[in-house]
């Protein structure tokens, strides 16, 4: 890859939290599911018959929020891993790379005088 890349960790992590609160979304649609559950009597003798329908259908709406709630809270876990494990990453590279310099800007042995001063110590 010629340019490379380039991840706006705060990005991910702005998207992370985004996630976290969309999970209120669903949550409250599942408690406005609940509230529409009504008693039998409001269906009377003919309603009764689909009633069962209606409430297993509700049920599977109630399921279906919780694990969009659910799927939205690991996608943000998820999104907050990788910029951390970025933020790792890059946290790792300049610390190995300022070894290298540092490596790079000390004296070799082979060029130490044998001369004068002592060498120091590493």
């Amino acid at each position: 890859m010629a340019g490379g890349h380039a991840v706006v960790v705060a990005a991910l992590r702005q998207y992370s939290g985004r996630l976290a609160e969309d999970i209120a979304v669903p949550q409250e649609i599942s408690g406005l599911v609940g509230s529409s559950d009504v008693g039998d009597k409001s269906w009377g003798l003919v309603g009764l018959v689909v009633k069962d329908d209606y409430t297993r259908m509700l049920g599977d709406l109630r399921d279906l929020l919780t694990e969009m709630a659910n799927g939205l809270q690991a996608a943000g876990e998820k999104f907050a891993a990788a910029a951390n494990s970025y933020d790792r990453h890059e946290d790792d590279s300049k610390q190995l790379l300022g070894e290298v310099l540092k490596e790079l800007s000390d004296p070799a042995p082979s060029r130490t005088p044998s001369v004068g001063p002592a060498p120091k110590e590493r």
